[in-house]
């Protein structure tokens, strides 16, 4: 436990050119995407990572493993003399019965640090959540990494594989830069004011994310592209 530990704390995320459609000026103040530019800034995220080389791919058999799978695509440095990080993305996972890709929930991600080296405003993230222990933690609506679960560098690459298995694998694209990352104390909170905005105030993580959502025509097009890429 220790060991792994260690490697998560010392091991950098393993960036690739994941590109997105962001919208600057929103995201530069506050980290928060409306939802529309959300969904089309998540799926850009995707779509470009579907279009990389296959050495730079997360490789298959972590995506065809991933219960959940989360992408953050606009997390910004918040803040001048205490710099934290934020932003929100979408969590999606898979139907227990079916395995299809579920409605997405939207989650915030706030941290003191997420490794965004100085000088550098603005990166994507993508957490893969490869067991049933990760994917339940998200039900709780707020969790944190290193504490609730494990989560270490993802490899890239079709023939990359980790030599201990982690609850989630993690990568990140800042600007042009590919940057390593201390996830220690990262937290994702559901956001219950933007996902009461889509679904109605009743929603919640658990009957977001347990496919009992139907999923909605505003998310078509994301789950489209996440379905390809983790098929």
């Amino acid at each position: 436990m220790n060991g792994m530990k260690s490697r998560v704390l010392s091991g950098g995320v393993i960036g690739w050119a994941l590109g997105s459609c962001l919208s600057a000026n929103v995201a530069a103040q506050t980290g928060d995407l409306k939802t529309d530019q959300l969904v089309a800034s998540s799926t850009a995220v995707i779509e470009r990572q579907l279009g990389e080389s296959e050495n730079r791919r997360i490789p298959a058999d972590l995506r065809s493993q991933a219960k959940c799978i989360a992408v953050f695509p606009a997390v910004v440095k918040v803040g001048l003399i205490v710099a934290g990080k934020r932003g929100n993305g979408l969590i999606s996972c898979r139907h227990p019965q079916t395995k299809a890709w579920g409605t997405p929930a939207i989650f915030n991600i706030t941290a003191a640090s997420v490794g965004i080296q100085a000088g550098i405003q603005s990166a994507s993230y993508v957490f893969l959540f490869l067991n049933k222990k990760s994917a339940d933690g998200l039900l709780k609506e707020k969790v944190k990494f290193g504490s609730d679960f494990s989560v270490a560098a993802g490899p890239v690459g079709g023939g990359a594989n980790l030599d201990t298995q982690p609850a989630v694998v993690s990568y990140v694209r800042t600007e042009g830069l590919f940057a390593g990352v201390d996830l220690e104390g990262a937290a994702l909170t559901f956001n219950e004011a933007s996902n009461a905005e889509v679904y109605g105030w009743d929603a919640d993580a658990q009957h977001l994310l347990s496919g009992e959502q139907p999923l909605t025509e505003k998310f078509r097009s994301y789950v489209g592209a996440l379905t390809k890429f983790a098929p």
